[in-house]
Order: C-alpha cells, then sequence, then structure tokens
C-alpha cells in the first residue's frame, strides 16, 4: 500500500513547469513492512510469557464456575504488575516499529525521487538517529509539560533537513510557471492549505 501511495504522489506532482518522476520497488516496501513487523516478534513473546499465568488464573477459576466480578477482580488485581509491564512493552514496540518504517519509507521514497530530468534527491535517515530525535521530543514534550514541544519539533525538523539534500544544479531548472489552471473544483478546494499526513516524507 504505501509503495503504491509512494508512485502517486512521485509521478502526479510538478514543481511548475517540471513533473516528478519515481522509481521505486514495491518487494522492497514489503520487505521493509515484514521487517517492521519482525519488530514486534521478540516483544509478543515476552508478553506472552508475562500474561500467560494471569490468563491460566483465569480459565482455572471460569472452569470452576468461580468466575464473579469479585474473584475476577482479584486475579486481576494480582497480576497489575504484569498488565502494566506488557502495555509498556507493547507501546515502545510500537514505537520502535514506526520509527523503522518511517527511516526506511522515507529513504525509499527521497532516493526515488526525481525532478525533471537533472535533479535527484538523497535521504540518509538513520534508524538510531531518528529514534534519538523522537525520544527527546517524547521525553522533552513530557516533562515540560508541552512547554519544550516547539523547540523539540525543530531539532527534529533540523535532522530531517540534515539528512536530506538534492543531487544536481538547481540553476539548470527553469523556474517557470506551469499555464494549466488550477483545479477549482469541490475537492481541491476543500484541500486547499491540507496536507495529506504520510509515514515517508
Amino acid at each position: 500500500m504505501y509503495g503504491k501511495w509512494m508512485q502517486l504522489l512521485g509521478n502526479h506532482t510538478r514543481f511548475g513547469i517540471h513533473p516528478f518522476r519515481i522509481d521505486i520497488s514495491l518487494k522492497r516496501c514489503m520487505a521493509i513492512c515484514i521487517a517492521a513487523m519482525l519488530i514486534l516478534v521478540p516483544f509478543a513473546i515476552v508478553i506472552v510469557k508475562l500474561m500467560a499465568p494471569f490468563y491460566s488464573a483465569l480459565f482455572k477459576a471460569m472452569g470452576q464456575g468461580e468466575m464473579d466480578p469479585a474473584i475476577s477482580d482479584a486475579v486481576a488485581q494480582e497480576y497489575i504488575p504484569q498488565i502494566i509491564v506488557s502495555y509498556v512493552l507493547y507501546f515502545i514496540a510500537i514505537v520502535l516499529m514506526s520509527i523503522f518504517s518511517k527511516a526506511a519509507l522515507r529513504n525509499q521514497f527521497i532516493n526515488g525521487l526525481r525532478l525533471g530530468d537533472s535533479l535527484t534527491f538523497r535521504s540518509s535517515l538513520t534508524f538510531v538517529g531518528l529514534l534519538m530525535q523522537i525520544l527527546v521530543l517524547i521525553l522533552a514534550t513530557m516533562c515540560t509539560f508541552g512547554l519544550a514541544y516547539p523547540w523539540a519539533k525543530m531539532r527534529y525538523m533540523r535532522y530531517l533537513a540534515s539528512n536530506t539534500c538534492v543531487v544536481g544544479e538547481l540553476d539548470d531548472v527553469e523556474l517557470d510557471d506551469t499555464d494549466e489552471p488550477n483545479d477549482s473544483g469541490f475537492f481541491a478546494i476543500i484541500s486547499r492549505g491540507m496536507m495529506v499526513a504520510t509515514p515517508f516524507i
């Protein structure tokens, strides 16, 4: 799905009179998504081991016909630490999976993008580098109750910009606007000023 989004955006946009083109591998996109899902596997194994005693006690009580609200609450109270740790591990796994996908898919998208016949683009994000930026963004925002969010967000944007470059001579690109009239349809009007959130830009 992400590969089709990349092709849709990369092959149907333009800068003035110069169209963008993109050359990506759908197999590579699928491999990235599968690798991201594999990040969840070790966390899932640990969560299953942590929660197995809880569900075992729960099913045992159900089998004995003793499953009333008081007993279920007592069983849950006994395993609260395991439940909390499981939720924390699940959150960490989702964050790591998302960061890996973001870095890999963005590199795939930017590195396959071309403007006209002379300009290409390069993205060199790394999983560890992006992870550090996201951690700073989350921790700074939480510890300052949102006051440091603008600083952390700009720090994150500077990281993206410093790892993105244009390959080619910008002077070779003619800065002439297209003569095609702007789309004045209903969807074009309501979508002005909006940007679709994608994991690869």
